[in-house]
């Protein structure tokens, strides 16, 4: 069985609520269609200061490996998030419901709707309870089905912003530009497509053989020396079962230093029978 930690999945059955065009590619790098898993039950635990708090993530998918239905519960065993998945007979996504708790409103739901052209091309439209537009994005692809422009507007149709991205596929390398509602240019950054098995690893970043990440420096401004470290447990299938996040200071001879465990997540994973 194939593992399915960043292995190419088909162009439509992963699409989530992508809000730049590198959540995009990470939701379609998600899982293999073909892996034949029919739930990923995830149990994480996030530790700060104040102590620690723990989720826990129920995932079904269908038998594309679509997302079928998303539930998170905190610690109480209360549910908090809620994500139902509808698809069309061309294994696109055609609606999100959604239902979340705030503390201080209860539960509240809305929808999101995606509508395609006949070049694939898509728009996704989130809406509230009342059925009233909130926002919308427009994804822009080229022949080759490369994400090219994703750009984010209000209700009335007013942009807030897009990004375009250039492929260097041959190079494995990719050129992100932000750009504001008035198209000046924000930010510029250059970036891997893949980073599993042939293609080449950034240079602050490490994987292991599985191609799971395995080292980063977060890289918030100049001179920031905090850097991660995650370790795996897999299952005879090379799916990863747990794996452990670390924080460090790296030092100026590259030795890291105050060590803190920040993420424990285990998971069970049920395969379709």
């Amino acid at each position: 069985m194939k593992t399915f930690h960043l292995v190419f999945l088909s162009f439509f059955t992963q699409i989530t609520f992508s809000q730049s065009i590198g959540s995009y590619l990470s939701n379609l790098h998600m899982y293999d269609k073909y892996e034949g898993i029919e739930e990923i039950i995830e149990k994480t635990t996030f530790y700060n200061s104040d102590g620690s708090e723990t989720e826990i993530e129920h995932k079904k998918f269908n038998s594309s490996m679509g997302l079928m239905s998303l539930q998170r519960f905190n610690e109480e065993n209360k549910l908090i998030w809620l994500n139902l998945y509808k698809y069309d007979s061309l294994g696109r996504i055609v609606r999100i419901n959604n239902k979340k708790w705030i503390n201080t409103l209860g539960y509240q739901t809305s929808y999101t709707i995606y509508e395609y052209d006949n070049q694939n091309n898509f728009i996704q439209i989130q809406y509230n309870a009342g059925n009233q537009p909130l926002e919308y994005w427009k994804y822009d692809f080229d022949d080759r089905q490369n994400l090219i422009q994703l750009a984010n507007y209000d209700q009335n149709g007013n942009l807030y912003g897009y990004e375009t991205a250039e492929y260097d596929v041959e190079n494995n390398k990719m050129k992100v530009n932000v750009y504001d509602n008035r198209h000046n240019l924000k930010s510029s950054n250059v970036r891997p497509i893949k980073h599993e098995g042939e293609y080449k690893q950034k240079s602050t970043k490490k994987y292991n053989e599985h191609g799971d990440i395995i080292y980063w420096e977060r890289n918030l401004y100049k001179d920031d020396n905090v850097c991660y470290t995650l370790e795996y447990r897999y299952d005879e299938n090379g799916n990863w079962v747990s794996q452990k996040r670390y924080s460090y200071i790296k030092v100026e001879n590259g030795k890291l230093k105050k060590k803190k465990l920040k993420v424990v997540q285990t998971r069970k994973i049920k395969l379709r029978k």
